[in-house]
């Protein structure tokens, strides 16, 4: 799995038309990037072979060692042939530290709130990662993490749905709208908040512009906040609305977006492993998102610059699987929960 590159920001209020709401102002902004330069280079090959790329899940440690990882690569086709895109090698950006606060040590409940144009396949991939989320080695790296209360537990569920296919608060939204949709949700589905446990997971269809922290596919593929009656939100942005593109030969960026780069510059949306670009990509944010609220429940754990845990791999792999073959990448995976499906 992927961890997109991602910016800490002040807690700050917000004052809500009629009222006053505290909004824990963004924690955390994934924003949109073409990431570190790119090298595009000629391929002698019809494909490159298996894409080696870093995840560094940053474990809690006092100590700045760093280990020195290959430079990754993907592949696309252009006009004059098929050729490499050589990803830099990681700079590691120093470890993270004990600030003193809570994590998530109870079982974690994650309600995913689905706002505008979704399908039911893309709404049970995403349950289906979510179930099998905990079984991964990925997790038992986050349960290393301890705070004033205790470890991060085993136990992570999701524990609701709810489709808001209506657009019932329009194709823009800003302000305090999480609130008015969480409790929406809340009251249709019969749930029982815990802001002690639960995650509201709230996944924006790719016609939906969000303006709260600048602009959606603009400045951000997604973010984790809260308010007063909600205190953890992931705001997840659909990467079809925003894929971005490879480097072309002989260029060093691509354009900016939100999709990982092994799917990009593809106009099939069934070009994914589980052939949903709408699931996938918000998958991959959302583990991003769900990490770092588990490990900075309230001011646990973040480097010097207030970056957290999955802010350090910034769209680096773990070794990817099945990414040859005629269709190179479409299989791709690198997170293979058994029953609960692959992801990359």
């Amino acid at each position: 799995m992927p961890s997109p590159t991602t910016i800490r920001r002040p807690l700050s209020l917000l004052l809500a038309a009629g009222a006053l709401s505290l909004m824990l102002a963004l924690d955390a902004a994934v924003r949109v990037t073409a990431l570190p330069p790119y090298v595009a280079v000629a391929d002698s090959g019809a494909a490159a072979a298996a894409a080696k790329m870093l995840v560094a899940m940053a474990q809690p440690r006092q100590d700045d060692a760093a280990s020195a990882v290959d430079g990754p690569t993907t592949t696309d086709s252009a006009d004059n042939g098929t050729y490499t895109v050589v990803l830099p090698t990681p700079t590691p950006q120093g470890d993270i530290y004990y600030l003193g606060g809570l994590v998530m040590a109870d079982g974690i409940r994650v309600y995913g709130i689905f706002y505008g144009n979704h399908s039911s396949h893309t709404m049970n991939t995403i349950a289906r990662f979510v179930s099998g989320f905990s079984k991964s080695g990925w997790w038992s790296v986050l349960q290393s993490y301890n705070g004033s209360n205790g470890y991060i537990g085993s136990e992570l569920s999701w524990a609701g749905t709810y489709h808001d296919s209506a657009y019932s608060l329009g194709t823009e939204l800003s302000g305090d709208y999480t609130t008015n949709l969480t409790r929406t949700a809340i009251s249709a589905q019969g749930w029982t908040p815990d802001n002690n446990r639960d995650i509201y997971a709230i996944f924006l269809a790719s016609d939906i512009t969000e303006t709260n922290y600048g602009t959606n596919c603009v400045d951000y593929c997604g973010y984790h906040s809260g308010t007063m009656d909600y205190r953890h939100t992931a705001i997840i942005t659909d990467a079809t609305r925003c894929p971005g593109t490879l480097p072309a030969p002989g260029q060093s960026k691509g354009t900016p977006g939100c999709m990982p780069l092994l799917w990009r510059n593809q106009t099939d949306p069934a070009y994914s492993v589980n052939r949903d670009q709408h699931a996938d990509s918000m998958i991959t944010v959302l583990a991003h998102e769900i990490s770092e609220i588990a490990t900075d429940w309230d001011q646990a754990w973040a480097d010097s610059q207030g970056l957290e845990c999955a802010d350090k791999c910034e769209e680096y792999f773990l070794d990817v699987q099945n990414a040859n073959g005629t269709s190179p990448y479409n299989d791709a995976y690198n997170l293979d929960l058994g029953d609960n499906g692959k992801y990359l």
